[in-house]
């Protein structure tokens, strides 16, 4: 019994492996050869920590990032008056004046009019 549980590894290196995902690649170099079932473990744990984290990071940077940013350019527009709304072109921000068409960028410099450009 023991012999199997030892092939399969503990648990417990995958949960400390997935936490501290350094150490769990540390720990599977260590034992690969001499300790597997435990090495494959606390690898396996940082294998899935690492994974998990590029998923989350594309989709934060993908969906909620973006979200975000529109958010603070909103409320940053508001603070220039109410006509003013904000408005994404050529890769950068603007907050827009509807009745007057001028354009204030992120920096806070007016920039030009929109009605003319």
């Amino acid at each position: 019994m023991d012999n199997e549980k030892e092939k399969k590894g503990s648990f417990g290196w995958a949960v400390l492996g997935f936490f501290f995902p350094l150490i769990g690649l540390i720990l599977f170099l260590v034992w690969k050869n001499n300790r597997k079932g435990d090495s494959k473990m606390a690898g396996m744990g940082a294998l899935v920590s690492v994974i998990l984290s590029i998923v989350f990071s594309a989709i934060f940077y993908l969906a909620v990032w973006p979200a975000l940013q529109r958010t603070i350019v909103d409320s940053t527009c508001a603070t220039y008056g109410e006509n003013y709304e904000s408005l994404y072109e050529n890769g950068e921000w603007y907050c827009v004046d509807h009745e007057t068409g001028s354009r204030i960028n992120a920096s806070g410099e007016e920039i030009g009019n929109a009605i003319e450009d």
